[in-house]
């Protein structure tokens, strides 16, 4: 496991869930619960950072800004 890269041990992630959802359904249905705290993690750190980009780098523009044709 330790020689995958982290693209493939995302997509194999995502390749069990979906199996483990296929084929136990409701048996399973508690790895909800940590799939939901890390994705609402996920979303109190990258949700402001994107925000905070966005704000700055549109401040940033001018009118002096070379339009692209």
């Amino acid at each position: 496991m330790k020689n995958l890269s982290r693209s493939t041990k995302v997509l194999l992630g995502v390749l069990l869930g979906v199996f483990l959802g296929l084929f136990f359904g409701e048996e399973v249905g508690w790895f909800s619960i940590p799939g939901d705290i890390f994705i609402g993690l996920l979303q109190m750190t990258v949700l402001p950072y994107i925000m905070f980009s966005l704000i700055i780098n549109i401040g940033r523009l001018s009118m002096e800004t070379e339009q692209v044709k």
